[in-house]
């Protein structure tokens, strides 16, 4: 029996220290896979996400920009977006493909993405998405495992769920039990929750979140892009600062540089680190 071999690359992204940040998995492609043979790949490596990048023609109109299609897949289904996987992404076209263009434009089920290297910094700039105060469901904090909370927001776009906690302390010792989260029946569409805090050293960085999402087989995330796209916004008014560092509280741990710019875009800056090189067989029928 004959093989395709598929280049994959395993990354931390949002960290330059090996075996931190987020754990992501990207697979180079020639041409597309069928959906069902990217999801069981994905499932196989089971990453937190796995990106499938393609090389595209490159647009006579923005030629100083090299062009990708990319999707990302969780171990159970595919996703509209993944900021670590993105990064990740950027990471492997710069140092292992030798692409050293300085704007990568990713093609993707949600439109363009507009990715910017400067040295070891990659950027990917983002619409930032507004929030609405609600209160929570009891059970929502029960099967969390918190007590009290200062405030809470959803964001409707993303259907996810943003509760602030007092300290960093009260962060860390929240425990889900991800069973009844799966489970739990609630009057509005939760596709994530995110728990933040003021940071107990804001000379070093300004608020801290964790992130759950089991709906999709990511009981906790290590490091989550997306989210930061309400929380840059929620923490730029809550603070009075456009410029933000976060860090995300996961056991790997990664930090996040957030720039809110006026045109209701958020700039979010991090680095990567390549851990794991390899090929995949794919057998041919």
């Amino acid at each position: 029996m004959g093989f395709k071999l598929l280049h994959y690359f395993h990354v931390d992204a949002f960290t330059e220290i090996p075996f931190k940040g987020s754990p992501t998995g990207v697979i180079l492609l020639e041409e597309t896979l069928p959906d069902e043979t990217m999801q069981m790949i994905a499932s196989e490596l089971n990453h937190s996400e796995t990106a499938f990048v393609v090389k595209l023609p490159d647009e006579a109109t923005r030629s100083q920009c090299a062009f990708y299609g990319l999707r990302w897949y969780t171990p159970e289904t595919e996703v509209h977006f993944s900021g670590s996987a993105t990064l990740a992404t950027a990471k492997i076209i710069q140092q292992e493909l030798g692409n050293h263009s300085h704007c990568i434009v990713f093609k993707t089920l949600i439109g363009e993405i507009f990715t910017k290297i400067n040295g070891e910094d990659i950027t990917i700039t983002l619409p930032m998405d507004d929030y609405e105060a609600l209160d929570p469901s009891e059970q929502v904090l029960w099967y969390l495992g918190v007590n009290n909370y200062q405030r809470a927001v959803y964001s409707r776009n993303l259907k996810k769920l943003i509760i602030e906690v007092e300290d960093e302390l009260a962060l860390s010792r929240i425990k889900p039990d991800f069973n009844k989260l799966r489970g739990i029946d609630l009057d509005f569409d939760l596709g994530g929750l995110c728990i933040t805090c003021r940071s107990s050293n804001p000379g070093d960085y300004d608020f801290a979140s964790r992130y759950f999402n089991p709906w999709i087989g990511v009981d906790e995330d290590t490091i989550t892009g997306s989210i930061h796209t309400v929380l840059a916004l929620y923490w730029s008014r809550e603070l009075d600062k456009k410029h933000l560092v976060a860090v995300q509280a996961s056991r790997r741990s990664g930090r996040l540089i957030l720039d809110v710019r006026d045109q209701g875009t958020v700039d979010i800056t991090g680095r990567a680190y390549v851990a794991i090189e390899g090929r995949i067989r794919l057998p041919i029928q």
